[in-house]
């Protein structure tokens, strides 16, 4: 179908080469007419190479991002990616002690009530110490699922990171490439690489 439209094109053109979808052609009024004709016969894709036959054509080429942008925008997204997971375990940890408070609250009331009432009516305070500690827990868990805890813990990790960074170090330092590959062979009984 290509092959027959280029028949009706203009005397005098350089040169035109059709092979299937893609259009290479020398001569800016040549490619005005590729263009014009595909798109009337009902061809919606093709391909005219050079950018100043492709705006004479009508074809609006895809702008290609550098290979530096590419790993930008890769970068980013893992970030986003990491950082959304992040987001949703912090919110199921807080749930979950939503839900604790919910359970461990009536525990909590109940004993504490049967406590008391046992130490009263039998003059034994003794009774009631086991709901300090008990108490204790109900605190932390409400600090926790309603209170500022996170928002401290989130200070005092900013603190640790800027004025404690070599309590955060790793035995050994990080791994590299070369100490996985070394363990994965000693394990493997592979030879070193140094052997190859």
């Amino acid at each position: 179908k290509l092959h027959n439209l280029v028949e009706g094109f203009p005397r005098g053109v350089e040169a035109v080469k059709v092979s299937k979808f893609h259009v290479n052609v020398h001569g800016f009024e040549m490619a005005t007419h590729i263009g014009a004709m595909l798109r009337k016969n009902g061809v919606s894709t093709f391909q005219i190479h050079g950018p100043e036959y492709e705006e004479a054509a009508g074809v609006h080429a895809p702008q290609r991002s550098s290979p530096g942008n590419g790993q930008n925008d890769l970068m980013e997204r893992q970030i986003l990616m990491q950082n959304e997971m992040r987001e949703r375990q912090m919110a199921m940890q807080i749930a979950w002690s939503r839900e604790f408070i919910k359970y461990y609250g009536t525990f909590f009331g109940l004993a504490a009530f049967a406590l008391t009432a046992g130490a009263i009516k039998r003059k034994k305070p003794g009774l009631f110490v086991p709901v300090i500690p008990l108490s204790f827990v109900l605190a932390y868990q409400m600090d926790m699922a309603y209170g500022t805890l996170i928002h401290r813990m989130r200070g005092e990790a900013e603190s640790i990171m800027v004025s404690e960074g070599d309590r955060l170090s790793m035995p050994h330092g990080m791994p590299t490439f070369e100490s996985i590959e070394k363990a994965r062979r000693a394990k493997a009984h592979l030879p070193p690489l140094s052997e190859k």
